[in-house]
């Protein structure tokens, strides 16, 4: 199998991957065959956009103790309503659909994310976005994506070996877990805590977002407007 990089991500994708879509027309038992036949194959690049429960489940159980090998790339936007299949842009339906994406995958992050519905409104096709993705990376206002590292003391205080250590670790999966609730426009897709180093410590990936937006992309990625949003006054410019 040929690999390459996948841009700056420091990726290497197999040049044929698994799309998944038509898995969810088969059981566990196929799903479990052709994901261990593309793996044995060196296949290791997953798209699942599905949001029907049952397909995910079933590839989550088929990747069990395989994780670390695939790229798996999830669908933000794509979710189920009512029993059916349902693309938007309402955030009150997207982040649950993505939380349950990584919950049925057995899973607490994707490699990649793709943004699955956009430009629903415009009519005129010289505004449209046909790449958001590559007009966030390509800009000068706005960035993919953010990470912020959380560290209480440092190695002297708060050494991993010692018992302060393990306090701050606990006191740092407590504040990752109120994270997304105190910060509802910082889409959270990644989150790890490092007991690898000499302190603990928490790295946090975020995408900010607004919604309702007067101009432009009806929801879309501004730092800036997530904090106003939030109540931040110096966001707010007061």
């Amino acid at each position: 199998m040929v690999y390459r990089k996948l841009g700056k991500t420091g990726l290497e994708a197999s040049e044929i991957g698994l799309g998944a879509e038509w898995l969810e027309r088969h059981g566990y038992e196929e799903i479990k065959a052709v994901i261990d036949t593309c793996a044995e194959a060196g296949i290791n690049i997953l798209d699942c956009w599905m949001s029907e429960p049952n397909v995910r489940t079933n590839i989550g159980k088929a990747l069990k103790g395989t994780r670390k090998r695939w790229i798996i790339q999830g669908h933000i936007g794509s979710t189920w309503q009512n029993g059916q299949y349902v693309r938007t842009r309402d955030m009150k339906y997207v982040v649950p659909a993505f939380e349950d994406l990584l919950k049925r995958l057995q899973t607490d992050y994707v490699d990649l994310g793709m943004i699955h519905y956009v430009d629903a409104k415009q009519k005129r096709s010289d505004r449209k976005i046909d790449d958001y993705y590559e007009n966030i990376r390509r800009g000068k206002q706005e960035k993919l994506f953010y990470e912020v590292i959380f560290q209480i003391g440092n190695k002297d205080d708060m050494n991993v070996q010692s018992n302060e250590g393990q306090l701050a670790k606990d006191i740092l999966c407590e504040f990752m877990e109120q994270f997304q609730k105190r910060n509802p426009n910082l889409f959270v897709f990644s989150s790890h805590l490092h007991m690898d180093e000499q302190t603990p410590h928490i790295h946090i990936d975020f995408v900010p977002f607004i919604r309702n937006s007067k101009r432009g992309l009806d929801t879309r990625v501004s730092l800036k407007g997530a904090l106003a949003e939030q109540g931040s006054k110096a966001a707010q410019g007061e």
